[in-house]
């Protein structure tokens, strides 16, 4: 397919009112659109894509493509954009659950222009795969491959499996469970670099971008990452002591056996993460976003996850004595074996958790 050609077309005159948030479904198929707050459609790539989004579920519909195409469309919501990898172009499908995208190949010219992508927007949401990978640091070769089910049933297209687009079922949009996409860093540059072993204390690394790096052992007292990016960074036996890690994004990221302590956590991204063995002392991760994240046997020594999101974490055999829980959502959560005794689990919500030899 190619797309740098396509004219950027005209809006026309909208057929339904759509209210902010309505979600317009295409007939046939799991592709939606999400309506703004003027009301254009905007084409939902992923459930990543829909974290920071208002989405109105009662407000759906369902429409024909020709009635899609007919309606103001503007720029697709897309978590990791569009990669051309020589001629053809895929879509990187990041759900919110996953550690790093899907590509899915687009086949149709027709599927294109539905999804809102037009001669003015094509140099903004299509990459080339190096500038891709600079900015979401995946090697395209290595993720999987699928092909993208049509909109519009152009031939050869399939038209079922999965869809870039999202559904109600899929999407807890009432709960802060998905992740959003990674920030831009605008810092200094450590993109996939082998930083093992090295010393970064009192070194001030705001906004950073650690991305795909080697940090494993790396020491990181006292050390200021404010905003840093450090997407599926490799992090094993880490130390931090007194590290600032407000607004950092480590969705992904393996801390497993890395020690903490005193560090503030504030509002930072550990949705995915690998922090089996770690040890987290004094740590407050009050509201912090751990979806999904594996945190099994380690050892929390007074640590604070109120309010903490841990939808579907894994925590077997966790030391959380005197830990303080309270309003935290654990909901699914697998607390086998896990050592709560003294911890505070007050207005926590523990529905569809584990805690099968759990000492309480």
């Amino acid at each position: 397919v190619t797309l740098s050609l396509l004219p950027a077309t005209a809006l026309a005159s909208p057929a339904h009112a759509l209210s902010r948030g309505a979600v317009v479904a295409l007939t046939g198929t799991d592709h939606i659109w999400v309506a703004d707050d003027e009301g254009t459609l905007h084409w939902a790539g992923d459930t990543r894509a829909l974290a920071d989004r208002f989405v109105d579920w009662g407000a759906r519909q369902e429409l024909s493509a020709t009635e899609i195409a007919s309606l103001p469309k503007g720029d697709p919501w897309l978590s990791a954009g569009l990669v051309k990898l020589g001629t053809p172009i895929y879509l990187a499908k990041w759900e919110a659950t996953e550690a790093s995208p899907q590509l899915l190949h687009i086949q149709a010219i027709e599927d294109v222009a539905l999804f809102g992508i037009n001669g003015s927007n094509y140099g903004t949401f299509v990459m080339e795969e190096d500038a891709w990978k600079a900015r979401f640091g995946f090697e395209a070769a290595s993720l999987k491959t699928a092909e993208l089910p049509s909109a519009t049933g152009s031939p050869g297209a399939k038209t079922n499996g999965p869809t870039p687009a999202s559904t109600p079922p899929r999407v807890p949009v009432a709960t802060p469970v998905i992740p959003p996409a990674p920030p831009t860093p605008s810092g200094q540059s450590f993109l996939n670099q082998d930083l093992t072993g090295r010393t970064f204390n009192n070194a001030v690394l705001v906004r950073a971008n650690f991305t795909g790096a080697r940090l494993n052992g790396v020491r990181l007292s006292n050390t200021d990452l404010t905003g840093a990016v450090m997407t599926n960074a490799r992090m094993a036996n880490t130390i931090l002591a007194g590290t600032d890690l407000i607004d950092a994004y480590l969705v992904g990221a393996d801390l497993s056996g890395a020690t903490f302590t005193d560090v503030n956590f504030r509002r930072v991204i550990l949705a995915g993460t690998n922090l089996s063995g770690a040890i987290l002392q004094y740590a407050d991760l009050n509201s912090v976003n751990l979806s999904g994240a594996t945190l099994d046997g380690s050892y929390l020594y007074k640590a604070n996850f109120s309010n903490a999101t841990l939808v579907g974490a894994s925590l077997k055999g966790i030391h959380a004595s005197d830990v303080n829980f309270t309003g935290a959502n654990l909901a699914g959560a697998n607390l086998r074996d896990a050592k709560l005794t003294g911890a505070i689990l007050s207005s926590a919500n523990l529905s569809g958790a584990d805690l099968t030899g759990a000492d309480l």
